[in-house]
Protein backbone atom coordinates (compact mmCIF):
# COMPACT_ATOMS: atom_id res chain seq x y z
CA UNK A 1 0.00 0.00 0.00
CA UNK A 2 2.79 2.09 0.69
CA UNK A 3 3.99 2.66 -2.33
CA UNK A 4 0.81 3.46 -4.33
CA UNK A 5 0.40 6.09 -1.38
CA UNK A 6 3.76 7.05 -3.07
CA UNK A 7 2.64 8.02 -6.48
CA UNK A 8 2.38 11.53 -6.31
CA UNK A 9 -0.79 11.37 -10.01
CA UNK A 10 -1.66 7.71 -9.23
CA UNK A 11 -5.09 7.25 -11.69
CA UNK A 12 -8.48 7.03 -10.29
CA UNK A 13 -8.60 3.30 -10.80
CA UNK A 14 -4.89 2.53 -9.34
CA UNK A 15 -6.53 4.76 -5.76
CA UNK A 16 -9.52 3.01 -6.14
CA UNK A 17 -7.30 -0.68 -6.77
CA UNK A 18 -5.48 0.02 -3.62
CA UNK A 19 -8.39 0.67 -1.28
CA UNK A 20 -9.64 -2.80 -2.03
CA UNK A 21 -6.10 -4.20 -1.64
CA UNK A 22 -6.15 -2.58 1.62
CA UNK A 23 -9.31 -3.89 2.51
CA UNK A 24 -9.01 -7.28 1.21
CA UNK A 25 -5.59 -7.39 3.10
CA UNK A 26 -6.49 -6.20 6.61
CA UNK A 27 -10.21 -7.44 6.80
CA UNK A 28 -9.66 -11.28 7.41
CA UNK A 29 -11.74 -12.65 5.20
CA UNK A 30 -10.08 -16.43 6.38
CA UNK A 31 -9.22 -17.22 2.50
CA UNK A 32 -6.79 -14.79 1.51
CA UNK A 33 -5.93 -11.72 -0.80
CA UNK A 34 -8.49 -11.99 -3.71
CA UNK A 35 -6.57 -9.09 -5.83
CA UNK A 36 -8.80 -9.00 -8.68
CA UNK A 37 -6.26 -8.63 -11.30
CA UNK A 38 -8.26 -9.17 -14.27
CA UNK A 39 -10.53 -6.01 -14.02
CA UNK A 40 -7.52 -4.12 -13.08
CA UNK A 41 -4.95 -4.92 -15.44
CA UNK A 42 -6.82 -3.80 -18.97
CA UNK A 43 -4.09 -2.92 -20.32
CA UNK A 44 -0.11 -2.73 -21.11
CA UNK A 45 0.24 0.67 -19.22
CA UNK A 46 -1.29 -0.68 -15.87
CA UNK A 47 0.71 -4.04 -16.31
CA UNK A 48 3.67 -1.88 -15.67
CA UNK A 49 2.53 0.32 -13.35
CA UNK A 50 1.73 -2.88 -10.91
CA UNK A 51 4.98 -3.82 -11.44
CA UNK A 52 6.75 -0.53 -10.88
CA UNK A 53 4.73 -0.58 -7.38
CA UNK A 54 5.58 -4.52 -6.72
CA UNK A 55 9.06 -3.52 -7.09
CA UNK A 56 9.02 -0.53 -5.01
CA UNK A 57 7.38 -2.73 -2.18
CA UNK A 58 9.85 -5.18 -2.62
CA UNK A 59 12.48 -3.08 -2.47
CA UNK A 60 11.20 -1.79 1.10
CA UNK A 61 10.56 -5.63 2.28
CA UNK A 62 14.26 -6.11 1.93
CA UNK A 63 15.13 -3.22 3.93
CA UNK A 64 13.29 -4.24 6.47
CA UNK A 65 16.28 -6.24 7.21
CA UNK A 66 16.14 -10.46 8.19
CA UNK A 67 14.26 -11.60 10.36
CA UNK A 68 11.89 -8.94 10.28
CA UNK A 69 11.02 -7.52 14.16
CA UNK A 70 7.90 -7.73 15.30
CA UNK A 71 7.28 -3.86 16.29
CA UNK A 72 8.36 -3.45 12.71
CA UNK A 73 5.35 -6.22 11.91
CA UNK A 74 3.13 -4.18 13.79
CA UNK A 75 3.50 -0.75 12.33
CA UNK A 76 3.24 -1.85 9.04
CA UNK A 77 0.20 -3.81 9.99
CA UNK A 78 1.44 -6.74 8.55
CA UNK A 79 -1.22 -9.18 10.18
CA UNK A 80 -5.01 -8.88 10.41
CA UNK A 81 -6.10 -6.04 12.21
CA UNK A 82 -6.40 -7.67 15.57
CA UNK A 83 -3.43 -9.51 15.29
CA UNK A 84 0.76 -8.74 16.72
CA UNK A 85 3.55 -10.00 15.89
CA UNK A 86 5.26 -11.07 19.12
CA UNK A 87 8.50 -13.05 17.48
CA UNK A 88 10.54 -12.19 14.59
CA UNK A 89 9.54 -13.69 11.36
CA UNK A 90 11.78 -14.69 8.73
CA UNK A 91 12.24 -11.96 5.55
CA UNK A 92 11.92 -15.43 3.27
CA UNK A 93 8.27 -15.74 4.55
CA UNK A 94 7.23 -12.32 2.65
CA UNK A 95 10.02 -12.18 -0.16
CA UNK A 96 8.50 -15.72 -1.33
CA UNK A 97 5.17 -14.48 -1.65
CA UNK A 98 5.87 -11.12 -2.98
CA UNK A 99 8.57 -12.82 -5.54
CA UNK A 100 5.84 -15.31 -6.31
CA UNK A 101 3.32 -12.26 -7.17
CA UNK A 102 5.83 -10.65 -9.22
CA UNK A 103 7.29 -13.45 -10.93
CA UNK A 104 3.36 -14.82 -12.18
CA UNK A 105 2.98 -10.47 -13.92
CA UNK A 106 6.43 -10.18 -14.84
CA UNK A 107 6.51 -13.67 -16.80
CA UNK A 108 3.28 -13.89 -18.33
CA UNK A 109 3.28 -11.02 -21.64
CA UNK A 110 0.03 -9.58 -21.25
CA UNK A 111 -1.27 -10.51 -24.40
CA UNK A 112 -1.26 -13.83 -23.98
CA UNK A 113 -2.41 -13.50 -19.92
CA UNK A 114 -5.05 -11.83 -21.74
CA UNK A 115 -5.90 -14.18 -24.01
CA UNK A 116 -5.88 -17.05 -21.57
CA UNK A 117 -8.18 -14.90 -19.41
CA UNK A 118 -5.76 -14.81 -16.65
CA UNK A 119 -6.25 -10.83 -16.77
Amino acid sequence: MDAIDGVVDASPSLKEAREDWYETATTGFGYGINPELDSFLTDEERLKVVLALCDTARQRLIELGDPISPAMLNQINAGHRDSHFQREVPAAVFRETADRFIALIRDTPFHSANEAGLL
